[in-house]
């Protein structure tokens, strides 16, 4: 057992709750797609808490898990947010997946950096920060890449930090496969044009991937994102992984 796992696991027996956080951009609503990252999540805690704890109701009834993401936000956005209370700091795992809006204001990466170190200085619980994905775009990913990428780099080796590299990790999938939304009215900010590919935001795959980065790299429970679709695809109640 992982000691992330472990602190969860306390959480529960010692609290009768735990409460998540995830945090974001559209990244990390997903409301686009089902299941999303998040809810793959949130599944994924409460069956492998229930073989752990033997009990299946004090982690389907204490996991509580909190949308606190906004669409096309900024890291400036999350920190006023964080500062002005709109998003809480009180929660016992904080999942925030940092984005690349903040291209689209201009910000530099020092004051990039900046927010997110303001903002996770705020939380008092364990911190899974996660990098963007790679999208399936060159010219977004190298852009990406040569501005607040390094930022994510730099803010990992942190010991009160778990990061989850989504960057990497998605460059060595087939994101062709990843990325087939598509955008009926287009983006014209993100430079999509209507009734093309959205390369920007991961498909119900996509998503799975997501979940399986967070899970095998910050608690070591291994996922397997085709069989989980599959079964939940076939209807089965309980979806295998």
């Amino acid at each position: 057992m992982t000691s992330l796992t472990q602190t969860i696991k306390s959480a529960l027996e010692s609290k009768k709750s735990l409460k998540i956080a995830f945090i974001g951009d559209s990244i990390t609503s997903a409301e686009w797609v089902h299941p999303n990252w998040r809810e793959i999540l949130e599944y994924v805690f409460q069956l492998e808490l229930t073989k752990l704890l033997d009990d299946w109701k004090l982690p389907s009834w204490g996991i509580r898990c909190f949308n606190y993401e906004f669409d096309g936000s900024t890291t400036t956005d999350i920190r006023k947010f964080v500062e002005n209370g709109t998003i809480p700091t009180d929660f016992d795992l904080v999942i925030y997946q940092l984005g690349d809006n903040d291209r689209f204001t201009k910000l530099t990466p020092a004051e990039y950096l900046e927010n997110i170190k303001r903002t996770l200085t705020k939380f008092t619980g364990q911190i899974i920060l996660c990098s963007n994905p790679a999208a399936s775009n060159n010219l977004a990913n190298t852009n990406y890449q040569k501005t607040y990428y390094p930022c994510f780099t730099q803010l990992s080796p942190d010991s009160k930090i778990i990061s989850a590299d989504l960057f990497t990790e998605f460059q060595k999938l087939d994101l062709t496969k990843l990325y087939t939304l598509i955008n009926i009215n287009g983006n014209d900010v993100a430079g999509i044009k209507p009734g093309g590919i959205d390369f920007l935001h991961p498909n119900q795959l996509g998503n799975a991937f997501i979940a399986k980065i967070i899970l095998e790299k910050a608690f070591q429970i291994p996922f397997n994102p085709e069989k989980y679709l599959e079964d939940a695809k076939n209807d089965i109640m309980f979806p295998t992984y």
